[in-house]
């Protein structure tokens, strides 16, 4: 039975696309899933591969890591695991920096201390221990002090919690030249509030929050030594003058012994208004130390001097069990992990969604941000730590080239797709390394004139593109050394070429096309002169026809074997700028200033489809693939990149990023890439190489 189709291909795509700019990203692969495998064009494997996360995978535990924390820096990041090892991490190269034995097989929290250089840790068995994080060796044991733990970055502050009851504030002392634990004070036990599920410090030292089972997130601001010697010494329980505290006194005398303590409650932050909170079970405070999270079945955000609630819903999660929260270093970002698997990223401006990370094959545990950067997650998933770039607009791969103002007009790959070249309106031509992504060389033509001339790979070891003369100038890719002119001065104002009849073809200044051997440099053939002022030339994949389109908003088919005119093409109605054929050579494609894409048949010159999209003149097309699976690829004016069904005549997928007029597009040999030029001076790779092809996931 065939598979029902709900949707168009187009829909699928373009639904798909709107899913990824909205950092839904289990979304746009629920969406894709819709298309059939036979279906599955070009912009379904690019879709897919845009959905897929940039990771930097932190592997060697042999059990599930339980908990994980960057440096207050950054460049580390610490890992605890079921293998019962501690392990930190380089982050920059994803490689094990240090392993020891943790002395428990569960611990269940870990943290750095503010500068850097030690490590605490707290298991199940409730012990916490100091590390130095040089040498892995342990400075200080504290049996019996808590099984969760925090650090403040400022004030060497740091906070455990015994039995999910006791909250115990340390300070880290100095003594014999070691940073040691020192109890400062203890949190005398609360009625009713004795699950306490998380800890947090404020990354300033003031304030100490702890989540719990009933809907209340207790916030108590911490004073500093200097504040509590400020205040007076009482010694026994009546006033001065030996009489009784009143009602107001004895509150007073209330708050003062609370001061005394080193601390000063603050009202709770309640969930009362969500029904189905009925714990806390993740605090976090941002990096300015402003703001607190709590997450639950609904995470929320207060402002941690007034208890506001910022009134944002962070929604999508439902009645599931939150295992962490986490601030971005901007704060800008939230994120979760959840009970279901996912990874949830939210906008702090506005509560919306800035990504969904459908989980993988592994369980997804904890996750922390990179305290550097707002791009940067670390998760938890099974026995690896994964650090990943969660902007999806780092996964458009953009050339750019050094100067500014350069208007680049066109672009071609190599015949084995190694290379990439393109050309600039002033003549100059890039050769990049594809795979490196990287610049080999830049090459300059005699002259300086600009040309509307085309660029093409002759083979594997030579490039063609006009020189400021109006010729063919030739480089050798290898070494970038200049060859023998491919067609003498004054005959290449625009050129196509043939690697199938080692022909090019030229138009002059006067639109008189004639034809020529690419190896000898010869004159085969003179086409005539065109009844319209030529923009651009294309053979057919076998090189025996020759299509010429331009300013008569027509388009021209000639024998090149002849040299007689076969067809004309009527349909454009102001200038046709670009053309170019089907691999199969069944179809013809061209673009016009009147904002449409045509398709013909080119054996009848009988119009297929108008395809109507772009708001700017068409500057660029072509094709890829055969009949089952071709795409076709338009740029132009409206700074878009739009890919086509040519045999639907539909619209499938908009391309975006250029931020001026988009010249030229070409696929890669093996069609997996798309390469787009402009007048912003960028090239840009769209890559559409299927995930299962590429290195693991």
């Amino acid at each position: 039975m065939k598979p029902l189709i709900i949707f168009g291909l187009g829909d699928i795509a373009q639904l798909a696309h709107f899913y990824f700019t909205t950092s839904q990203l289990n979304r746009v692969a629920e969406t894709l899933h819709l298309c059939p495998p036979p279906l599955r064009g070009w912009e379904w494997h690019y879709l897919r591969r845009l959905c897929r996360l940039e990771r930097k995978v932190l592997s060697g535990h042999a059990g599930p890591v339980k908990a994980i924390q960057y440096s207050p820096d950054g460049r580390l990041l610490a890992t605890t695991s079921k293998d019962g090892t501690i392990r930190t991490w380089d982050v920059e190269t994803g490689k094990p920096l240090r392993s020891w034995p943790s002395g428990s097989r569960f611990t269940h929290s870990v943290c750095f201390s503010g500068d850097g250089r030690l490590l605490i840790t707290a298991s199940q068995e409730e012990d916490v221990t100091v590390w130095d994080v040089a040498n892995g060796k342990p400075l200080q044991r504290l049996p019996g002090a808590g099984s969760m733990v925090a650090a403040s970055h400022e004030g060497r502050l740091v906070a455990t919690v015994f039995r999910h009851e006791v909250v115990t504030v340390w300070n880290l002392a100095e003594q014999g030249g070691r940073a040691l634990l020192r109890e400062r004070f203890r949190l005398p036990s609360l009625p009713n509030e004795n699950q306490i599920l998380d800890v947090a410090l404020s990354p300033n030292g003031r304030y100490l929050a702890v989540g719990a089972w009933n809907r209340l997130v207790r916030v108590w601001e911490i004073l500093p030594p200097a504040a509590l010697a400020a205040v007076s010494a009482v010694t026994a329980p009546l006033q001065p003058g030996g009489q009784p505290w009143t009602a107001a006194g004895q509150a007073g005398a209330s708050a003062w012994l609370f001061e005394r303590a080193g601390y000063r409650p603050l009202p709770p932050l309640s969930l009362e208004s969500q029904p189905d909170v009925t714990h806390v079970r993740a605090v976090n405070f941002s990096a300015d130390s402003k703001f607190l999270a709590g997450g639950s079945s609904q995470s929320s955000i207060w402002d941690v001097e007034t208890g506001k609630h910022l009134g944002l819903s962070f929604v999508g999660t439902g009645d599931l069990i939150c295992y962490c929260i986490t601030f971005s270093s901007k704060g800008s970002r939230l994120a979760a992990t959840f009970g279901d698997g996912l990874v949830r990223v939210w906008d702090t401006r506005d509560g919306s969604a800035a990504m969904t990370a459908q989980k993988q094959k592994e369980a997804v545990g904890g996750a922390v941000f990179s305290p550097v950067s707002d791009d940067h997650l670390a998760v938890i998933r099974g026995a690896e730590v994964t650090i990943e770039n969660i902007n999806p607009a780092s996964r458009q791969t953009s050339f750019v080239l050094e100067g500014k103002g350069r208007e680049l007009e066109t672009v071609a790959f190599s015949p084995d797709g190694t290379h990439l070249a393109c050309r600039a309106a002033g003549g100059a031509v890039t050769l990049w390394d594809v795979a490196e992504r990287t610049l080999l060389r830049t090459m300059h033509p005699a002259g300086a004139a600009r040309q509307e001339g085309g660029l093409a790979f002759l083979d594997a070891d030579r490039l063609a593109a006009p020189d400021g003369r109006s010729g063919l100038g030739m480089w050798r890719v290898p070494s970038g050394r200049v060859g023998a002119a491919v067609v003498p001065p004054g005959h290449a104002r625009v050129a196509a070429f043939s690697r199938a009849a080692g022909r090019v073809a030229t138009a002059d200044r006067g639109s008189r096309i004639r034809l020529w051997d690419v190896d000898s440099g010869d004159l085969v053939r003179e086409l005539g002169q065109a009844s319209l002022d030529v923009k651009a030339l294309a053979f057919s994949p076998d090189g025996r026809q020759l299509a010429a389109c331009g300013s008569n908003a027509t388009v021209i088919l000639w024998s090149a074997e002849t040299g007689k005119v076969l067809r004309t093409f009527h349909g454009h109605t102001l200038t046709v700028g670009c053309v170019a054929f089907s691999p199969d050579g069944r179809l013809l494609a061209t673009g016009s200033a009147d904002l449409t894409v045509r398709v013909w048949d080119a054996r009848t010159a009988e119009p297929l489809h108008v395809l109507r999209g772009h708001s700017g003149y068409v500057s660029g097309v072509c094709f890829n693939g055969d009949r089952d699976s071709a795409r076709l690829a338009s740029c132009g004016l409206d700074r878009a990149v739009k890919l086509w069904d040519p045999h639907a005549g539909e619209e499938v997928l908009t391309l975006t990023g250029h931020t001026a007029h988009v010249a030229a597009v070409a696929f890669s040999p093996d069609g997996r890439l798309l390469a787009s030029c402009g007048h912003d001076g960028t090239v840009r790779l769209w890559d559409a190489t299927p995930v299962d092809e590429d290195r693991p996931e």
